[in-house]
Formats: structure tokens, C-alpha cells, sequence
């Protein structure tokens, strides 16, 4: 017969004047119960959320300000040698001496919940794909942006770029204007200069 108030947090039991002493000692267990089990509820963290815009989308949006995302295939999926559809955020072919090499960007908001698993799904994702992006065959590109008062990013930004020289993949920070126009200026030169015919007839063909 208890009464429970969710909004103001209280428990409530309406017992007459003649049971006044079974009331209390109903509430007492009430009050027992509760003190030994609230020390053992898990209370799952809140997601953070992202401060501004999500990374994917920012990325889109400088590349259509640059005029280059309808030559952007989005949303890519990649086999690997052991699992199937690796998400890609954003993928093209570069033409050189007659041969097409691939570009997978693949994008990583840190400032979220979980950056460390974030980190370690891209590792993963470099290793599993590793033969398409070997020297000669094709580059996997990560783009972050660091976030200094967030410790968690910061390991995994660390993590990223320890491994990146082994794994083969490059990391751009876009909060490093170095980098941020490094990954920028490579992905329009690619797009504008370099896209092979068969890709650009593979991007018509999708729009018609």
C-alpha cells in the first residue's frame, strides 16, 4: 500500500490513527532496504555531447564549400580480410601513371562517450583493411579534432597517433590549422586533378 511521488521523491503510506505503529515499522523497513541497496545501484554515466557541429558533418560541410563533395562518394563501406562493411565516412580514387589508388576518410569525434573504443574500432579498422591501404594500393585517413579539457580524448588522440605510423594511416587534427589545410588542400588536389575517369563516370552514373 505505498505511495510513491516521483516527482516531489517521496515514499507514502496512509494508515489509520489505530495502526499508527504497523505504519511505522512498514516504513522502517522501507527505510532499511533502501540504505542497503542504494550504495549498489549503477548509475550509467550521461553521454557527452558534442560541442558544435559532429565532426562528419563539418567535414561534409567544408567539402561542399570547397566544391568537391559531389565527386565524395559518403557513407562507404569497406571489406576487410576477416569482417565485412567498415564504415568509411568519406571515399574516392586518385589516378596516377594510370593507376587508381583509393582514399578512405574515416572521422572520429572524440569529445563523445567512449573515445578510447572510438580509437581502438579505427585501429582495428586499419588492421582488418590493412593490404587496400599499403603503400601503392591506397591511404586511410583519420580526422579528429583535440580537445584539451576532455582527458579521455586526449589518451585516445594519443593512442591514435602512436599507432598510426605502423598501421599505416594518417591522423589530421583540425584544431591544428597545419593539419586542418594539409587535409584539406590533399583532398581538393586529389578530387580536382587526380580523379580518374572511371570514378567521375561512376559518380554521374549514381546522379542520373
Amino acid at each position: 500500500n505505498l505511495e510513491i511521488n516521483f516527482d516531489d521523491g517521496l515514499v507514502q503510506l496512509s494508515i489509520s490513527e489505530a495502526n499508527i505503529y504497523d505504519g511505522i515499522a512498514e516504513m522502517t523497513k522501507v527505510v532499511l532496504a533502501m540504505q542497503t541497496v542504494v550504495p549498489h545501484i549503477r548509475q550509467s554515466q550521461r553521454r557527452r555531447g558534442s560541442i558544435g557541429p559532429r565532426l562528419k558533418t563539418k567535414v561534409a560541410r567544408q567539402y561542399r564549400e570547397l566544391e568537391v563533395l559531389d565527386l565524395i562518394q559518403k557513407s562507404y563501406q569497406l571489406d576487410g580480410a576477416t569482417l565485412s562493411g567498415w564504415p568509411i565516412d568519406f571515399h574516392w580514387s586518385v589516378g596516377s601513371n594510370g593507376k587508381s589508388y583509393d582514399v578512405d576518410v574515416v572521422t572520429a569525434d572524440l569529445n563523445v562517450a567512449e573515445p578510447l573504443e572510438k580509437a581502438q574500432r579505427i585501429a582495428a579498422l586499419s588492421v582488418d583493411t590493412r593490404e587496400q591501404h599499403q603503400p601503392g594500393n591506397g591511404w586511410l585517413r583519420v580526422v579528429i579534432e583535440s580537445q584539451d579539457d576532455n582527458s579521455q580524448a586526449l589518451k585516445a588522440t594519443d593512442f591514435l597517433r602512436y599507432h598510426s605510423d605502423e598501421l599505416e594511416y594518417r591522423v589530421f587534427d583540425l584544431r591544428s590549422q597545419d593539419e586542418s589545410s594539409e587535409f584539406y588542400d590533399s583532398s581538393v588536389r586529389e578530387l580536382t586533378t587526380s580523379i580518374p575517369e572511371s570514378w567521375a563516370e561512376l559518380l554521374l552514373s549514381k546522379v542520373n
